[in-house]
């Protein structure tokens, strides 16, 4: 009968483990998603403040009688900003996938560590009874 109860507690133990894991791997899931969604989010803030600043200039040269043409200096100031805010934006956007990755691998790590400690536990409590 102890055998019994004792088969009984390892698989309930194995089955607890389990559950712990899957349920970190669920948040390292989730708090991946929302890093993504930051990243993409600054990415997309950091491109509209780009245009804004874009339209600012054209206005700006506009103002003062700058024409703003293909070949002009006007024109290359506006396209070097659009270059540095674009480069910004990806810079956010892998930024936040960056973190996402890390945050999945170290979700991966912990369950496969739970999982793994909780079969030992099981394992050796197991063991003992048999002795």
């Amino acid at each position: 009968m102890a055998m019994v109860a004792a088969a009984v507690g390892t698989a309930l133990s194995v089955v607890g483990s389990k559950q712990a894991a899957d349920q970190q791997q669920q948040l390292a899931d989730d708090e991946s998603k929302q890093a993504r969604a930051v990243g993409a989010y600054n990415a997309s803030v950091k491109r509209e403040e780009g245009r804004r600043l874009v339209g600012a200039q054209r206005a700006s040269y506009a103002a003062s009688g700058v024409v703003v043409d293909t070949d002009s200096t006007a024109a290359n100031v506006m396209e070097q900003t659009d270059v540095e805010t674009n480069m910004d934006a990806v810079a956010a956007y892998y930024q936040g996938n960056s973190k996402a990755a890390l945050i999945e691998n170290r979700g991966y790590a912990r369950s496969t560590s739970t999982m793994f400690n909780g079969m030992a536990s099981a394992g050796s409590s197991a063991y003992s009874l048999l002795r």
